[in-house]
């Protein structure tokens, strides 16, 4: 077998030919009920009675768009809510809601390959990539970029911090990635800060604020680059009373 991100491969030698490589179902494997969500609507979704769980509204289109049962499998849940995500599990995948993503960008596959390696206790070695036959350095083909704010909530007089991690393919750090963080103010006001990741890949912003509004949601878009690879993520933190 080999893990990826969000799945995992099966190579099953007794099966006929172009059947021998199969999904583990990542979905069964990982999912504990947190309570459903109450959001069915007959107009707009699609049961299965296979399992007893209808698909609705984008998590559909999602799910008709990229192959449907045999990609996914069925669905074995409906909404719930789970590490502050709206999701849905499937047998072989878990889609989950990302409001902060553009229009049509919005339904989102979550990482089950790596949930699950660590799930069933594997060798952490395993993760390190392997040295190409020549010794020829490691391409970065990809860019995962990670952003966590210091403080969930601040003060509405405050300072804060953000760590920017940027990751390549392998998930091994990537050094001097420009890095673009737009924070986004409740009176319509977007700042930007430019830093370079280190070599272990991390970069730190610093942020000072004065009387910003109680209650108010603070959304940070960050955007990194590498030569001609990009990768972006949104963090966010709260003005607390």
């Amino acid at each position: 077998m080999q893990y990826f991100q969000r799945a995992r491969f099966e190579y099953v030698a007794e099966n006929p030919q172009g059947q021998r490589v199969q999904l583990t179902l990542l979905g069964r494997q990982t999912y504990i009920s947190a309570g459903p969500l109450s959001v069915d609507n007959p107009f707009a979704c699609r049961l299965y009675v296979e399992t007893g769980f209808s698909v609705c509204f984008a998590f559909l289109e999602f799910f008709d768009q990229y192959g449907g049962v045999a990609q996914f499998g069925y669905p074995i849940s409906g909404f719930e809510y789970h590490q502050n995500k709206i999701v849905q599990y499937f047998e072989k995948a878990r889609l989950e809601w990302q409001p902060w993503m553009l229009e049509g960008q919005r339904v989102a596959l979550s990482d089950l390959g790596r949930v699950y390696f660590d799930k069933l206790g594997e060798d952490p070695a395993l993760l390190a990539p392997a040295s190409p036959i020549d010794n020829a350095p490691i391409i970065v083909t990809s860019l995962q970029v990670r952003a966590f704010a210091w403080k969930a909530v601040t003060l509405s007089t405050d300072n804060q911090l953000f760590f920017v991690i940027v990751q390549d393919q392998n998930g091994a750090p990537v050094a001097n990635a420009n890095c673009t963080a737009v924070v986004h103010w409740p009176n319509g006001v977007n700042d930007s800060t430019i830093i370079a990741t280190n070599t272990t890949g991390i970069g730190i912003i610093s942020l000072q604020f004065e009387n910003q509004p109680y209650g108010s949601l603070i959304y940070v878009d960050v955007n990194c680059s590498l030569n001609s690879l990009n990768g972006k993520t949104t963090t966010s933190f709260r003005i607390w009373y």
